[in-house]
């Protein structure tokens, strides 16, 4: 017989949180989800390493551990000699996630591994040398072969990282609350894309993507774009430009690129 009452131990988990150091996408993936999972399971014991000295903040209920080398020396030493293993940078584990593919050593403790995109392996020259390099001393398939779970953020991304030999499963990423105001009375429509721009996020082929949507009837203003801040989740936004019409032929599309 089953007792829902039965006193469940708690597990603990050890996360690499070294995208905290950056201000990219991973970054605000891993400070949400980790902020969420802290929040909704405080009963676990949650334990994030970041490498280096530079300040950095971890969601309440989290346990920060640190090391004085930086990311470079910690993470390319755990690549080619296995350890230091992350289990153990956070003093033991149950479980480990590791919330993007990068040169790191899992220990013995099972692991959750976070695939974003799979970029990296089909756009490299998208990425300077370095990155490359780290790429591959991150070698993403072993690592995923060898998680006990692998997590996509997509439908698409699940898709590709089949290439491995996983099954992953899919887990959105969500949003944080919107706000539904309606927009400034006779403000032109516009076609409105988030993300870094960058050549791995491919911007031609947005561009490509709103000529054919202008084409089966997408009605946009033709005015050029103009610099466009806001906040995603009380975050501030980097505003990026590109013209539309930068290598498409047309020049005359609005598009926002935040």
């Amino acid at each position: 017989m089953l007792c829902h009452d039965a006193y469940a131990p708690p597990v603990r988990i050890a996360v690499d949180a070294r995208a905290l150091l950056t201000g990219r996408g991973v970054a605000r993936y891993v400070r949400r989800l980790l902020t969420a999972l802290a929040e909704q399971f405080p009963q676990d014991d949650w334990h994030a390493f970041v490498p280096g000295r530079q300040v950095v903040e971890v969601p309440e209920g989290v346990t920060l551990h640190r090391h004085p080398l930086g990311g470079r020396a910690v993470f390319g030493a755990a690549s080619i000699l296995g350890r230091p293993p992350i289990d153990m940078l956070c003093d033991g584990a149950d479980v480990v996630w590791i919330p993007a593919p990068a040169p790191v050593a899992p220990g013995r403790a099972p692991y959750v591994l976070t695939i974003h995109d799979l970029s990296f392996a089909d756009r490299p020259r998208d990425f300077t040398a370095y990155e490359r390099l780290w790429h591959r001393l991150a070698r993403p398939g072993r690592l995923a072969g060898n998680a006990a779970r692998v997590i996509a953020v997509s439908s698409a991304t699940a898709a590709e990282a089949a290439r491995w030999h996983v099954d992953a499963t899919v887990v959105l990423s969500g949003v944080d609350h919107l706000a539904r105001a309606a927009p400034p009375q006779g403000a032109p429509a516009y076609f409105l894309s988030v993300g870094a721009l960058e050549p791995r996020k491919a911007p031609e082929l947005l561009a490509a993507a709103h000529q054919r949507a202008r084409s089966a009837g997408l009605q946009a203003d033709r005015e050029r774009q103009h610099p466009l801040e806001g906040h995603l989740g009380g975050d501030p936004l980097e505003p990026c430009h590109q013209e539309a019409g930068d290598g498409t032929g047309d020049g005359g599309e609005k598009q926002h690129l935040l």
